[in-house]
């Protein structure tokens, strides 16, 4: 088998084309013919496949066997003895906002359950926002759209393959096959909008993020996960980094560069430095509470200029709203980044409780949203 048409193509972040080499590797996941080099931009930083298969040509790096394109597996909750699904319930209606669940006669152990059982629940299942409106964007064969269907979602999703998509289907029957900026929603659809390891496929990623902004409705929650291209795994193993993945992976992530796409969307952005993980979950959903609190000090900071975002220290004492919206940089050790945009709703003070899931942004360009991004 020959090698796939490549073109060249500059920085999608700045449109620069100054860049240097930073590892070259052939497919150690397909076996897909050729070498493939990912680059960092000189005026930037951002790192992306260069050059790059053809757009025309990119379906023929997925193989029939790729893993988000078989049989699905949803993780549904709401299954096991009755005790079980009891603290399943208390967990998610305490935990996650799910007020169909709420049973205010439940006994003590029972909460004391779901007390446990709530941070493995933060793996799978979105904290519940507005009237219940989920879009899972490269929602491949529909797990996620499983899990949220069962805990009582309007589902809806998008993927580019059509096999993958067919079983996408038993969970939703509206689902868009092809590209993500052809998919025909109206603005403002969703509550929830999730991207689990979609932008670093994507041609144009900062595109994307602007539709997934467009379709978020006032009060809700677009929840973005990468690999992230700065953290321990990749300073490590360096090509043989199972995160490039390269030829499908177009762009990879840092705690730098992927609030920049987003910022440019238009959003705010902050990156938590490096914490504990908490297993088994890593917590893709749970960062939308950790975050409403760090969003809440960068409500009324300017513009975030290049790569000065605001941190809050991990474990250390609360500090003020004026010292977290202070620039902190740094790599996260954590293999992958998980950025959570809360759009804006209604104003608030920068001293009102975090807990309140509505934020407002600084910036008057719609739509207005609050975003953070940190390391998993």
């Amino acid at each position: 088998m020959s090698s796939l048409p490549t073109i060249d193509v500059p920085c999608a972040l700045c449109g620069h084309g100054r860049a240097e080499p930073v590892w070259t590797t052939p497919d150690r996941a397909f076996a897909i013919p050729g070498l493939f080099t990912v680059v960092r931009c000189r005026d930037c930083g951002f790192l992306y496949q260069r050059p790059r298969v053809r757009n025309e040509h990119l379906a023929g790096c997925y193989p029939d066997q790729y893993p988000r394109h078989q049989e699905p597996s949803p993780r549904v909750p709401l299954k096991g003895s009755a005790t079980r699904i009891r603290a399943v319930r208390c967990a998610l209606a305490r935990g996650l906002g799910y007020a169909r669940f709420r049973d205010d006669e439940i006994g003590f152990f029972t909460r004391l359950r779901a007390r446990t059982l709530l941070r493995r629940l933060r793996w799978s299942c979105p904290p519940w926002v507005g009237a219940g409106r989920y879009l899972d964007v490269g929602c491949g064969s529909g797990a996620g759209l499983g899990v949220a269907r069962a805990l009582g979602w309007q589902v809806t999703g998008i993927e580019v393959d059509e096999s993958a998509a067919q079983k996408a289907r038993r969970f939703t029957d509206e689902l868009h096959v092809g590209d993500v900026l052809e998919a025909p929603f109206a603005a403002a659809r969703f509550d929830v909008i999730t991207a689990f390891h979609v932008l670093e496929h994507v041609v144009d990623p900062i595109a994307v993020v602007r539709r997934m902004v467009d379709w978020l409705a006032p009060g809700g929650l677009l929840v973005v996960e990468v690999p992230n291209a700065g953290g321990l795994g990749a300073a490590l193993f360096g090509r043989a980094w199972s995160g490039l993945e390269l030829p499908r992976h177009l762009s990879h992530f840092t705690p730098e560069t992927l609030p920049s796409h987003l910022v440019l969307a238009p959003s705010e952005a902050a990156v938590l430095p490096p914490e504990p993980l908490e297993p088994p979950a890593r917590q893709r959903f749970a960062d939308a509470g950790r975050v409403r609190g760090v969003a809440a000090g960068l409500r009324r900071a300017e513009a975030l200029p290049g790569a000065d975002f605001a941190a809050r220290e991990p474990g250390g004492p609360r500090r003020s709203d004026q010292d977290r919206c202070r620039p902190q940089l740094g790599t996260s050790p954590g293999s992958r980044l998980a950025a959570v945009c809360h759009s804006a709703a209604e104003p608030r003070r920068l001293g009102d409780p975090v807990r309140r899931r509505r934020h407002c942004s600084s910036h008057e360009i719609p739509p207005r949203a609050t975003l953070a991004v940190a390391p998993l």
